[in-house]
């Protein structure tokens, strides 16, 4: 995620990588604040947005997707806080979700992250770790897009070896 720009938004930071002279990796990393979680239909029409979103600019691709977090921790000693995002994995920093990657399919997208986004705190705080810093506010969920496409493919059209763009979901 683009941690200049606020997680506040609903936005979605699009990434280019170019594979090689054939392919290239399209990485939409997709922001939905914590507002937009509290009501099922509000979060539904969001993620009917995403669907729509993934159906037109990946046709005929295959698409990954998958669910991660960004958060405030609070250390219970010092009071100090920090913004985490991923899994709270103290000694590792390995990437935790909540869910795994899975193939996009748009016709289930809408219903199956409906289902994925329940316990979000419960999912990310299952590490079994003792440590000072504990969870302490959502932020926001993150959907981490990718799919490798055509270097002829419009989105990877846009710029010789990386490029990054940030717009409104």
């Amino acid at each position: 995620m683009n941690n200049h720009a606020s997680r506040t938004l609903l936005k979605v930071d699009a990434t280019t990588l170019n594979v090689d002279s054939n392919y290239a990796v399209i990485i939409y990393n997709i922001n939905i604040p914590q507002n937009y979680l509290t009501d099922r239909q509000e979060l539904s029409s969001v993620l009917t947005r995403i669907e729509q979103l993934l159906s037109r600019d990946f046709a005929n691709l295959s698409v990954l997707y998958q669910i991660s977090a960004s958060y405030i921790l609070k250390n219970s000693k010092s009071g100090e806080t920090k913004t985490w995002t991923g899994s709270f994995f103290a000694r590792n920093n390995v990437l935790g979700v909540i869910a795994q990657f899975q193939q996009f399919v748009a016709a289930t997208f809408v219903r199956n992250s409906l289902s994925q986004l329940i316990n979000i705190e419960q999912k990310l705080l299952a590490n079994g770790l003792n440590t000072e810093w504990k969870f302490d506010q959502l932020l926001s969920i993150i959907y981490n897009i990718q799919s490798k496409v055509p270097q002829q493919h419009r989105l990877a059209q846009n710029g010789p070896n990386r490029n990054h763009r940030t717009f409104p979901l």
